[in-house]
């Protein structure tokens, strides 16, 4: 008798240095080692979860909050907060889920189910080569479906690619003729940008947010018009969205 397919895993990476994340800085700040142990606990749910993610209805957070040992009351505000510092995410669904999570363990699902196809076992200690399984799938077998990083990645070109168009609409920039956003440059880029800069996916697209926000809001000498230039100068636009934040610690940043 076949196995059950399964659609979640037993542990997650735990970076040493997690408690450092400027956004997890944030959290303990404000909720100290409560915010921090709701944080940990959160991901230990999730992983367990099917597609890693979690419906929050009131009767979820009364169960969760007399898990985790708090007040429920405590426990929705400390959620709406991760939410608001986009640790945590909500899905088209409606459901619970951290992105930067899912893009560690989904390679784990997708190789089960690709090694399930040909008829192997996998072992769970497959788990522990998540972070070198960064969806490496051969370009040469044209026959196999774009993976998820694939699509989000292509996802992200197309989105990027539409807005520089706005801006040539607004007579702000000039699009190149044989420029295409599912050019390998512009997908390299962006792949590189989490594979080898090691930036979080969350970080890329609020920077990416607020780049085009202050073209249409205020003066913008950056002229990032394609990926590989928005990789080039990400570190300045992030610097300056940092800045933009301290000083207006209530205005908006836009995704």
């Amino acid at each position: 008798m076949a196995r059950p397919k399964r659609n979640n895993a037993d542990y997650f990476s735990h970076d040493a240095g997690m408690r450092n994340d400027p956004k997890v800085k944030a959290l303990r700040n404000k909720y100290g080692c409560t915010g921090y142990s709701v944080w940990c606990m959160m991901l230990e749910v999730l992983t367990e979860s099917d597609f890693f993610t979690r419906s929050l209805d009131e009767i979820e957070i009364e169960i969760l909050s007399a898990d985790f040992g708090i007040d429920a009351d405590l426990f929705s505000e400390i959620i709406q907060y991760m939410l608001r510092l986009r640790l945590l995410q909500t899905a088209d669904s409606g459901e619970l889920l951290s992105q930067k999570l899912t893009d560690r363990l989904q390679p784990v699902v997708d190789k089960r189910r690709n090694s399930s196809k040909k008829g192997v076992s996998v072992a769970e200690s497959t788990q522990s080569k998540v972070k070198e399984s960064k969806v490496n799938k051969s370009k040469e077998d044209k026959d196999t479906p774009p993976s998820p990083q694939e699509v989000k990645h292509l996802e992200f070109c197309k989105k990027y690619f539409n807005r520089i168009e706005k801006l040539e609409e607004a007579g702000i920039y000039t699009i190149g003729a044989n420029v295409k956003y599912d050019s390998k440059a512009w997908l390299d880029a962006i792949r590189l940008m989490e594979s080898a800069d090691k930036i979080e996916w969350d970080d890329i697209m609020q920077v990416a947010g607020y780049y085009f926000n202050i073209h249409i809001n205020e003066d913008c000498h950056f002229q990032a018009y394609s990926l590989p230039s928005f990789r080039t100068k990400y570190a300045e636009i992030s610097t300056r969205m940092k800045k933009h934040i301290i000083e207006n610690p209530q205005g908006p940043v836009n995704r």
